[in-house]
């Protein structure tokens, strides 16, 4: 099944500017394209819209915000953020693996995608007298 929004206003984020394009999708959501598209199953005239795709935060620290995953993707979403690159790198120089674990458990099944890095230096210096230690091993 397709889905199509038509007479939009598309904002290419690589020429900053706003282009008179279609987009069909899938029902599911998936954009399968953007142009000069006439026929789908379903059809959503978007005219006077502005169609803009979701941004994505590339470094974030979850434990910083001060709020839990799923209280994070409440602020994030209705401002256009769609996923998060997020760096445990506080939550484990105190917590360890077990910091990990509670940040990737707690991330699961948000409506906002979540990405976790492994955080790079954990203590942050050889002189941090953090909760913990992580190797490359680890």
């Amino acid at each position: 099944m397709t889905r199509l929004l038509k007479n939009g206003m598309i904002v290419n984020v690589f020429t900053n500017s706003l282009e008179k394009k279609n987009v069909l999708m899938s029902t599911e959501g998936m954009i399968l394209g953007v142009g000069n598209y006439d026929t789908a199953d379903e059809i959503i005239d978007v005219s006077n819209k502005i169609l803009c795709p979701g941004f994505i935060d590339g470094h974030i620290h979850i434990e910083s915000t001060t709020l839990m995953p799923h209280e994070l993707a409440k602020v994030c979403l209705p401002c256009g953020t769609v996923a998060i690159v997020a760096d445990p790198h506080e939550i484990c120089n105190v917590c360890g693996l077990d910091g990990l674990a509670f940040i990737l458990s707690s991330s699961e099944g948000l409506p906002m995608t979540t990405y976790i890095m492994l955080p790079s230096c954990v203590p942050a210096t050889k002189f941090d007298e953090s909760g913990a230690k992580l190797t490359a091993k680890d």
